[in-house]
């Protein structure tokens, strides 16, 4: 997740948002993540959220 929370401050920085963290996440039966283990769970929207949050800070502006 650490990629997709670096870009997700340069698209705020930019001025920007990401609509879809702000809407609840629904299932998708073509949108899946499989692997070893099988079908990963949805991502965890609030989490990315909080590590974007701990980017933030930790980057200068």
């Amino acid at each position: 997740m650490g990629f997709t929370a670096t870009a997700l401050v340069m698209v705020q920085r930019a001025g920007h948002s990401v609509p879809a963290l702000a809407a609840t996440p629904a299932l998708d039966p073509r949108d899946v993540s499989v692997g070893s283990l099988g079908i990963s769970p949805l991502g965890d929207a609030e989490r990315l959220r909080a590590l974007a949050e701990e980017y933030a800070r930790a980057m200068p502006a």
